[in-house]
């Protein structure tokens, strides 16, 4: 079947939206694909079948059975998609929807370890705590509206390894503080120790005020 696939963008882009899809990666669809040739015979049967797939409690093998047939003039014309594709349209969504919260959950992991590093330890300890259990009841919540819960962890993984990443960067800075501070330490150490060398000679001894001033400067480091 050939078609000019022109749609009502503005419908179609609400119809996308409404469930959390991409006008511009449905656009990118090859044009004989299922959602490409039921959007060119009705938005309406499109936004059908968005409403039947994400329809809670309903598994995706016994909702293919009840989508709208494959439009006229194409291959499958009069059935139903099969399960694999409505999998596969289904999975599109779900990964679109992790990566476009993606951007927003790495800032708010940022201002999340910003706020708890002000905290005393024991309050930290105590907000990790209501965090995890939080997180433990929404992928319930999400287990119970008939999301799997390997598709909930990928952007969890993300977000790990890009804190793992910002761990590591922070591991190399306080190596470079802790290499300055021994720098600091040993120049300390050798003022004390030409200190100590001036007070043996006919210079003079080193003064009280002098002696102590390396001694706080010592237990400082």
């Amino acid at each position: 079947m050939k078609t000019t696939m022109k749609f009502n963008r503005k419908r179609l882009r609400e119809i996308l939206e409404k469930y959390d899809g991409n006008l511009r990666m449905f656009e990118t669809l090859r044009s004989n694909s299922y959602e490409q040739v039921l959007a060119a015979q009705s938005l309406d049967d499109l936004e059908l079948f968005y409403s039947k797939i994400f329809a809670p409690g309903v598994s995706l093998s016994d909702t293919a059975k009840t989508c709208p047939p494959w439009p006229d003039g194409t291959p499958h014309a009069g059935k139903p998609p099969k399960h694999s594709v409505v999998e596969q349209i289904y999975n599109r969504f779900t990964t679109e929807r992790g990566l476009e919260k993606l951007a927003v959950e790495s800032e708010m992991m940022a201002a999340f370890r910003r706020a708890v590093k002000a905290l005393p330890d024991g309050e930290q300890l105590k907000l990790l705590d209501q965090c995890l259990t939080s997180m433990g009841q929404e992928v319930v919540a999400g287990k119970l509206r008939g999301l799997p819960i390997s598709q909930q962890l990928q952007p969890v993984d993300r977000l790990l390894a890009r804190q793992k990443l910002s761990q590591r960067e922070g591991d190399l800075e306080v190596k470079k503080i802790r290499v300055k501070l021994e720098e600091r330490k040993v120049k300390v150490l050798e003022k004390k120790y030409d200190a100590e060398e001036k007070s043996r000679t006919p210079a003079g001894p080193v003064t009280k005020e002098a002696w102590e001033q390396m001694e706080r400067d010592l237990k400082l480091l």
